[in-house]
């Protein structure tokens, strides 16, 4: 296969990345790295799509051979850290993070993931830092989290606690609402593979209608809010109402047994 067929892979390859056609992407990545297994492109391209998959292990592999051929470029290394930080291995994504930056200071990207990561070191006032330092570099990209008190992040979920269709009031009387910064690495790795870092809240105990006289005693049920996932995804305190409305309702939905699928249905995504 010529040079200027495994171009014309990658181009399409991309292009099918901005649409968020992973599996095309993943195949076009695929058929340039047979024809060239030295890209660093077709790697780097593959994982991306492997990242847009979910499927973070494969991604881990093929970008990992990414960064042992061009171990000078900072955005392998990144992509490397984003498949670790998705797969909770926190630590080898900040050990690559710190790698990037250390060849590129200037890049949005490892300033971003860097504050992630110093986020789950419980370093919050150096992961704002970092978050500042990507805003600086590409606003439009990296927004600044809005940022509230735990008391006014209370405030704000009793509120939508308040706004709740009538048929989620009644079930919270059998349930607790709690709030926490994160969750932490124990719970995300519960589950295999292990759950998304990013999670903004979740239900835990049995959904309604499936208890059973025979179950052994358990905590009670409860819904858990993650405050600084959600100020994350926000650039205003409007945004940050919705979002809360939004979590809330969807774990309350999650207790009354329904799927993602009725969630979605009934807009309660």
């Amino acid at each position: 296969m010529s040079q200027r067929t495994v171009s014309r892979l990658l181009r399409k390859g991309w292009d099918a990345l901005e649409t968020e056609d992973y599996d095309g992407a993943e195949s076009l990545g695929r058929r340039a790295l047979l024809a060239d297994p030295d890209s660093v492109e077709a790697r780097l391209l593959l994982g991306n799509a492997l990242l847009g998959r979910e499927d973070y292990p494969a991604a881990a592999e093929v970008l990992h051979g990414a960064v042992e051929r061009a171990p000078d470029d900072p955005e392998p290394r990144t992509d490397l850290a984003i498949s670790l930080f998705q797969m909770c291995d926190f630590r080898g994504a900040r050990t690559e993070i710190e790698s990037a930056l250390g060849l590129r200071e200037k890049f949005a990207d490892g300033h971003y993931w860097m504050a992630l990561c110093l986020e789950r070191a419980g370093d919050y006032r150096g992961a704002d830092r970092e978050y500042a330092r990507a805003h600086a570099l590409d606003p439009e990209e990296f927004p600044l989290p809005v940022r509230v008190s735990l008391d006014d992040f209370r405030r704000i979920l009793q509120d939508a606690v308040e706004h709740l269709p009538e048929e989620f009031q009644g079930a919270l009387k059998n349930l607790s609402i709690e709030v926490e910064d994160l969750p932490g690495e124990e719970l995300l790795r519960d589950s295999d593979p292990p759950m998304d870092p990013s999670l903004l809240g979740l239900f835990e105990g049995v959904p309604k209608g499936r208890e059973s006289l025979l179950d052994s005693p358990r905590l009670p049920d409860r819904i858990v809010l993650f405050q600084r996932n959600i100020e994350r995804r926000c650039q205003d305190r409007d945004e940050l109402v919705e979002d809360i409305l939004v979590t809330i309702r969807h774990e309350v939905g999650h207790y009354l047994g329904l799927e993602e699928d009725d969630l979605e249905r009934c807009g309660y995504e």
